[in-house]
């Protein structure tokens, strides 16, 4: 008896887990007073402990409907029921025999049932020293269940204050008067990197140095850790330090001093990812400096002409050069201008886009016709893409190839040629603007979408700028569904790129041809156009991709020329009226006097009706005259290819077929 009482000491003293402190209960009363069936039943938590009661009797206790027993205890506390047995509690037994169910409760101080217990004895009853020494048990157990809701609330309020400490956006670090980490939450370990269990404890030099050697000001760290948890600091203090190189992250930290009934028992530090606020500081500056020097060189140039002109009688010409500078400074606020509300649209999340269906080589096609009368620059157009449907924002496009285009001829002082390519990957047209010009340094590439960025280096320092286009390219492409990157080696070039989804991509047959083209692009036969209507030239350049050629847009002749020493055209289709420098008939002049060009085919695509007086008439065998079919273009080219023309000849059709 005194060794099954102090086992029950034992249990209900060191047991935290209500499941398991039924059943040891249940068990100790087996052992104890040889009970054939009994019950134990936490009210609270419905949690029962059984032996040798079927399921379906236990169900009936459990049922909050049923609290007859309950209410009986309420009032009764212990009660015993004396009745006889059933067949199966009888057994072999050949006289009657009677059970003794015996009733009894776990009371708290106020009275409140905390649990129920029902034990069964067959053919014995209880004695009243039985029944004293249960009921003096259950005071016992009241305790033990009382610790156990106590222990329940403490563990719960450890959870709650564990979850909520996890959940801020700060990081916490609690550290003892000795040095030694006790706690940190997920949010530090996210912060600094930091793989920490909870519960562990770390020794001071250990998860000192890690913070240190991780942070770029760590003699400055290092001597805020060591003055914070000394015993002299009596006041909080904070610093900010930063991690990382590229893309560094910086940090705010404080710490302060903790208490326990006047008495320091720690420190704790609080860590905030400042990185946010940094870099909206730094734009801030970059801001106001972008602002100040941007818009005040084009007003001074405004204001100094204007007051030339407004003091000074000059020539009309010297009026005009004066007014054509005034205008274009003018032009130049006005774009600054609609960057920086273009840019606070965005950032408010008001920018609207209006998406249509639209032909982006058409798009890219009559940007380039802007640049035309360019004296400085000539664009090329290399399209491949077979698919160029897709639907966005047509005005919002245009302004990012316009700030593409026009940052390539920027930043390319000493070369003046940039091409744009276009060709289909699965679902998506990529477009690709190349220039040959300052290229920008490896290590500052990832950072040239962020807003007020721009390449750090001198020579692009005294080129300007706002350091806003391409985050608002950036802005503009994603919102479209697309991606926007750049590739570049410095010295040598720059590649900006941006892919947007494309239309009717489920059609196979067209995809197949793709990917067969794009297998060995070499295979691929290249035409160049050289038109300077860009709506006829974009017609053109639908029909001949349909048909698998590589189309080649140029509309000055002496590029034109240079382009064909660079690339094997297998024919190049000439409009006749292009620049006031040269025409058509100089071109094909060139070509045909230079060894390296004489043999490639020419087809003529003019407005002009055969002429007789020129010299070149008499290597003439065809000629397209406008308007005419596309088809009839694409089938002459398609001969062209077939029989591997190699004598070079200026070819037209025989029959003129109006549209």
């Amino acid at each position: 008896m005194l060794e099954l009482n102090n086992q029950l000491n034992h249990d209900i003293t060191y047991t935290l887990d209500k499941h398991e402190f039924a059943d040891k209960f249940i068990q100790f009363m087996h052992h104890l007073y040889s009970f054939d069936s009994s019950f134990f039943l936490l009210v609270k938590d419905k949690i029962a402990a059984v032996k040798g009661i079927p399921q379906e009797n236990v169900e009936r206790y459990l049922d909050n409907e049923n609290n007859e027993m309950l209410y009986r205890l309420k009032t009764e506390k212990t009660y015993l029921i004396k009745r006889l047995a059933t067949q199966s509690e009888q057994g072999i037994s050949a006289n009657e025999v009677y059970c003794y169910d015996f009733y009894t409760t776990v009371v708290n101080a106020e009275d409140e049932i905390l649990a129920v217990f029902c034990g069964t004895r067959i053919g014995h009853s209880f004695s009243k020293e039985e029944i004293n020494e249960v009921q003096g048990m259950m005071n016992r157990v009241a305790l033990a269940i009382e610790r156990l809701f106590m222990y329940e609330e403490i563990e719960h309020g450890r959870k709650l204050n564990r979850d909520i400490v996890n959940n801020v956006n700060e990081g916490i670090q609690f550290v003892s008067t000795e040095g030694m980490m006790l706690q940190m939450n997920k949010a530090l370990c996210n912060i600094v990197n930091y793989d920490w269990i909870e519960g562990t404890l770390t020794p001071r030099q250990e998860w000192m140095d890690y913070f240190i050697e991780r942070s770029n000001e760590n003699h400055e760290l290092r001597s805020f850790f060591e003055q914070a948890i000394s015993e002299d600091a009596l006041e909080s203090s904070s610093m900010q330090y930063s991690i990382g190189t590229e893309s560094k992250k910086h940090i705010d930290v404080y710490a302060i001093p903790v208490f326990r009934r006047e008495l320091r028992i720690g420190t704790l530090f609080v860590y905030r990812d400042i990185t946010r606020e940094y870099e909206l500081d730094l734009m801030k500056s970059d801001l106001v400096s972008t602002v100040s020097h941007e818009l005040r060189t084009p007003l001074s140039s405004v204001l100094g002409f204007t007051e030339l002109l407004l003091s000074k009688t000059m020539k009309p010409e010297k009026q005009l050069k004066y007014l054509e500078t005034i205008h274009k400074e003018a032009k130049r606020l006005t774009e600054l201008i609609n960057d920086f509300l273009d840019l606070q649209r965005m950032e408010s999340g008001k920018q609207q886009y209006i998406t249509e269906h639209v032909n982006l080589s058409e798009i890219v096609l009559g940007v380039i016709d802007q640049y035309k009368l360019s004296s400085t620059h000539h664009v090329l157009l290399v399209d491949e893409a077979l698919n160029a449907e897709v639907d966005v924002d047509k005005d919002k496009i245009v302004q990012v190839l316009t700030n593409l285009l026009s940052n390539a001829i920027k930043f390319s002082p000493s070369n003046n040629e940039v091409k744009v390519l276009l060709h289909n990957e699965p679902d998506h047209i990529i477009v690709r603007i190349q220039d040959n010009g300052l290229g920008i340094p490896k290590d500052q590439i990832g950072q040239l979408f962020q807003k007020f960025r721009r390449v750090d280096n001198s020579a692009s320092k005294r080129i300007g700028g706002t350091g806003l286009g391409l985050a608002i390219c950036k802005e503009i492409i994603e919102k479209q569904k697309g991606t926007i990157g750049i590739d570049s080696v410095e010295g040598e070039g720059t590649t900006v790129w941006f892919s947007l989804p494309i239309l009717n991509a489920e059609a196979s047959r067209q995809q197949d041809e793709l990917n067969k083209w794009n297998a060995d692009k070499e295979l691929k036969p290249n035409v160049m156009i050289i038109e300077d209507d860009y709506s006829l030239s974009l017609l053109l350049s639908e029909e001949l991709k349909g048909k698998g050629f590589r189309v080649t847009h140029h509309y000055h002749p002496r590029q034109a020329f240079d382009q064909a020493l660079k690339t094997p055209f297998v024919a190049i289709v000439v409009d006749l009226m292009l620049g006031e420098e040269l025409d058509g008939w100089d071109l094909i002049r060139m070509l045909k006097e230079d060894s390296r060009t004489e043999n490639i085919p020419i087809v003529i695509s003019s407005a002009l009706d055969q002429s007789d007086k020129n010299q070149l008439n008499d290597g003439i065998q065809k000629y397209l005259t406008k308007p005419y079919p596309p088809g009839e273009l694409s089938n002459t080219l398609e001969e062209i290819v077939k029989i591997k023309t190699r004598v070079g000849e200026v070819l037209f059709p025989e029959s003129k077929k109006d549209l």
